[in-house]
């Protein structure tokens, strides 16, 4: 540790030498006058501090100023709300030193002649510490977490309002900077947790205690930044006393981590130093907390039927709505047969089969132990078609946890095991149902072989676990502050890292083996030998160039050959492939293969001439031409359609106007979809145009039922050498949540890259 904190119990020594005043031991005790809710009289008597809260890297001066010239203050600085009985009457500055490294809670109020107590006001001061992480201070009432009768530590199975106590909350981010103070209610959070001794604990904003809500930019690159409520998570079973034997507090980061890279849902989370009425309690996870809030607020769901391992003997809940879609399904499932295609079809309708399937193999990979049979989170948002869903949250029990886990546990087994004594119920019925359809199971080892080959790649999962290790590093030692322990952190993130090397090939192995396979081989994609692009792989994102995977035995691979921007597609190597820019491959051994490129024509449109630049769906989106020179947008269209020759909703056709025949660099085009009455700019003198769906410069008949409904896409393709939609061009692409993607859509083989 690099250096000593004071305990609360030692505090009032500390004062007494800080302040060489014996007048500090004298209070008062008037029975009559309680610690609660002042009078109206009183309650404006807010003493004031002359430093705010905070972190300080130097000596603190700080005074505290009485509103009432005939008032006289007291304070505390073991996080209890000073009284008569237990306050020390302020009388000079208060000194706090950046030589002895601490935390410390101050709560003053003033005293009135009468003897009446004013409000109590409360800082935490963060002076000299030597820290990387965020710091976190909690000032509660000592008796409202040890008090045998309704201290929530000492009682740790209360759950609800009831068992809900005030807190003062202040947190330094990054920098150190004065992140946000704040009142709330903090409760115990957690499982079969609450029993140890490092407990969760949850915060809850409401405008009782002065904020109905949190607004803080909490998470890093996070779009969410209102918060209701929130987790502070201890790390789970993931800790030493929790019986890991090579803990780090990584874990379940690890996993979140790895579900939000494959657009999955799982909590944002930010690792700091914890501190109760001045306390170090060591590092915990500030952490979403996946309720009705959290669906509103990232992902729009205003209603939702959100289950908790629900198949589970007896930890099954119902956080939001209801089971009883779900339970339809399990009934389906039990009476039918998926290898009929109308069944399977089904399905479909009912379960994000793509969510479904990432879900599955992270785990897999993971080798959660504590699942499936438990620690399973799924939601339901209770709109027309909305399909079911599911989420990560506890995931302590992955990478290997000791003493259960290891590297090489077999989860695909054990999870289609029937005879297993916890999987062999319903735990894993929709999975073991589906992997009945032949159609399923190709797209199941599709994937595997695409996520071992990339998001669960040793090398990119490491960078994770470095990436974590360097957050906590420097501070770990603050855990045994407080809780003790001396296992060999460092160690155990070695494990993790061994973990992210030999797992992939494990679990390809265990893959061979349970589906029959002959093997695996390797797909090995070489530099292009003329022009520049790259490949995407299973409609993944495009990838530079060289770069291989290794793929199973007779599962189809689609290929697509990407040009750069300024090229076209010209062919593969070897030269008895398909040439055509997207190819499908199976592979029986190790193969080579290459894409070859060629220079566009210098006046041919290319992607990115145009690009998509604001998009308000439902409303307007707008165009900015990037092209030097300007371009000529007659013919050109915009199309939701998930396809280039689809025709189940529409495009605008730009017409053959003079008005878009030389529309210059750095123009911006809106197009407005929504109703209303609106005129037509063409003039592009101010760089700007502005038309309307109805234009007549905008042609919506020969592929009608154009829209720009939620969470569409929307394509912008220059006219091929036919007037056929199919060898239209890709210029730019722009998605809001869409499932579809420029490869998917047929754009990607053009060059044309996302817009998010």
């Amino acid at each position: 540790m690099r250096q000593a904190f004071k305990h609360p119990r030692h505090l009032s020594h500390l004062w007494m030498i800080l302040l060489a005043l014996p007048v500090l031991a004298a209070v008062y005790a008037f029975e009559t006058f309680a610690a609660g809710r002042p009078s109206a009289a009183a309650a404006t008597l807010d003493v004031i501090f002359s430093l705010p809260g905070g972190y300080y890297d130097q000596d603190v001066q700080l005074e505290i100023g009485e509103p009432d010239a005939a008032a006289y203050v007291l304070f505390t600085t073991d996080g209890s709300a000073p009284t008569h009985a237990n306050g020390a009457i302020y009388i000079q500055p208060i000194r706090l030193s950046a030589a002895a490294p601490a935390v410390t809670v101050i709560r003053a109020r003033a005293v009135l002649p009468d003897g009446e107590l004013g409000p109590v006001v409360s800082a935490s001061y963060f002076v000299g510490l030597r820290t990387t992480l965020p710091l976190l201070s909690l000032i509660v009432e000592p008796d409202d977490l040890w008090d045998n009768e309704h201290g929530i530590y000492a009682n740790p199975l209360g759950k609800g309002d009831e068992w809900e106590r005030p807190v003062d909350i202040t947190y330094a981010g990054e920098n150190r900077k004065l992140g946000f103070h704040i009142p709330a209610g903090v409760r115990i959070h957690g499982g079969e947790s609450r029993l140890r001794p490092k407990k969760g604990l949850r915060l809850y904003f409401r405008q009782e205690y002065g904020a109905s809500q949190l607004e803080y930019p909490l998470f890093a690159n996070g779009e969410v930044e209102t918060f209701k409520r929130l987790v502070l998570h201890n790390g789970g079973q993931d800790w030493h006393t929790h019986g890991s034997w090579n803990w780090t507090l990584m874990r379940n980061q690890l996993m979140d981590r790895l579900a939000l890279e494959l657009g999955g849902y799982a909590a944002r989370s930010q690792p700091a130093l914890l501190f109760v009425n001045g306390e170090p309690w060591g590092i915990y996870y500030v952490r979403e907390r996946i309720d009705r809030y959290f669906l509103a607020a990232h992902y729009d769901v205003a209603s939702a039927d959100l289950l908790n391992s629900p198949e589970h003997a007896w930890d099954a809940n119902v956080a939001m709505g209801d089971r009883e879609h779900w339970d339809h399904l399990m009934r389906f499932l039990e009476t039918h047969n998926l290898t009929n295609p109308a069944d399977y079809a089904y399905v479909q309708t009912q379960v994000d089969i793509a969510n479904f399937i990432d879900y599955n193999l992270l785990q897999i990979y993971a080798a959660d132990v504590d699942w499936p049979h438990h620690n399973v989170q799924q939601l339901r948002p209770r709109v027309q078609g909305g399909r079911w869903q599911w989420m990560f949250w506890d995931s302590d029990h992955c990478f290997g946890a000791l003493p259960h886990g290891h590297v090489d546990s077999n989860i695909l087994e054990r999870t289609l095991d029937r005879d297993h004594p916890e999987t062999d119920g319903r735990d894993a019925l929709l999975l073991r149902r589906l992997l009945e359809n032949p159609d399923f199971v190709r797209r199941f080892l599709s994937r595997a072989a695409d996520l071992l080959n990339t998001t669960l790649a040793p090398p990119a999962v490491i960078a994770h676990v470095d990436d974590l290790a360097a957050a906590l590093g420097p501070d770990i030692g603050y855990e045994s502050v407080h809780w003790g322990g001396s296992t060999n952190w460092e160690a155990s993130v070695e494990e993790l890292r061994d973990f992210a090397r030999r797992r992939p090939d494990l679990v390809r192995r265990q893959i061979v083996e349970r589906f029959g396979l002959d093997g695996t081989a390797q797909l090995a994609f070489e530099t292009p030998d003329s022009g520049s692009g790259y490949v995407a792989v299973n409609g993944g994102p495009a990838r530079e160039l060289p770069w291989q995977g290794v793929y199973f035995h007779t599962v189809p691979i689609q290929i697509t050959a990407a040009p750069a921007p300024g090229y076209r597609f010209a062919g593969w190597l070897p030269p008895n492939l398909p040439q055509t820019p997207v190819i499908t491959l199976t592979v029986t051994a190790a193969q080579t293969i290459a894409p070859r490129f060629e220079p566009l024509d210098k006046d041919a449109p290319r992607p990115g001439d145009v690009i998509f630049t604001d998009y308000r769906m439902g409303e307007w989106f707008e165009l900015r031409v990037a092209r030097p020179g300007g371009v000529d947008l007659r013919g050109w269209r915009i199309t939701d359609n998930d396809a280039k020759t689809a025709t189940d909703e529409g495009s605008l056709i730009f017409a053959d106007d003079s008005a878009l025949a030389r529309v210059p660099r750095g123009t911006t085009i809106r197009i407005i979809v929504g109703e209303g009455n609106f005129k037509d700019d063409l003039s592009v003198c101010d760089r700007r145009m502005t038309l309307h769906v109805d234009s007549p410069v905008l042609d919506a008949r020969t592929d009608p039922g154009f829209n720009l409904g939620p969470s569409d896409n929307l394509v912008l393709l220059a006219p091929g050498p036919t007037p056929a939609f199919s060898d239209d061009l890709g210029i730019a692409f722009v998605a809001n949540g869409a499932a579809v993607t420029p490869t998917s859509f047929g754009a990607l083989a053009d060059g044309v890259q996302p817009t998010q």
